[in-house]
């Protein structure tokens, strides 16, 4: 039988800086990405999608965010996103919890979707001929540039 031991008061910390050095890919996605630039958009975003007046303390939104990016990242169903937050360090550190914080559980994850842009059928025919319908402003014309993208990959030499 193995002897337990309590672990040390720099377990956590040596765990993390070794996996560092090991080429944590969360820790270069972090470094890479400033989920604090978000924070505004996520929060007018989270506001329209909770109107209930009695619930828990709200997660934070960039928390949330990271977690749906790791979410699609790994292919994970709502219910299978809990265990790896409790089981993986380096997620968690990503995440930005520490062992003892409390983190999203399935249910929280199902509540959280990534918004999605709906369409008329005349309208998905209108983008796909590449003219976006006439009343739209121009905001909500400028993610539909799917030609831009074709023209760029054309005039690419490498591909």
């Amino acid at each position: 039988m193995r002897k337990t031991s309590s672990p040390s008061f720099f377990a956590v910390q040596s765990r993390t800086v070794k996996l560092t050095a090991m080429g944590d890919p969360l820790v270069t996605l972090d470094a890479q990405t400033d989920g604090e630039a978000f924070r505004c958009d996520l929060a007018r975003v989270h506001e329209k999608a909770t109107k209930r007046t009695a619930r828990a303390k709200p997660i934070d939104v960039v928390l949330m965010f990271k977690l749906l990016v790791q979410q699609q990242r790994y292919h994970l169903a709502d219910d299978e996103i809990e265990y790896p937050v409790r089981e993986r360090l380096s997620l968690m550190r990503f995440l930005g919890l520490q062992l003892e914080d409390r983190p999203p559980d399935a249910k929280t994850a199902r509540l959280v979707e990534a918004p999605r842009q709906r369409h008329s059928r005349e309208e998905n025919i209108q983008i796909k001929a590449g003219t976006p319908p006439a009343d739209w402003p121009g905001k909500k014309q400028r993610p539909k540039n799917c030609g831009a993208l074709d023209e760029e990959a054309s005039a690419d030499p490498r591909r």
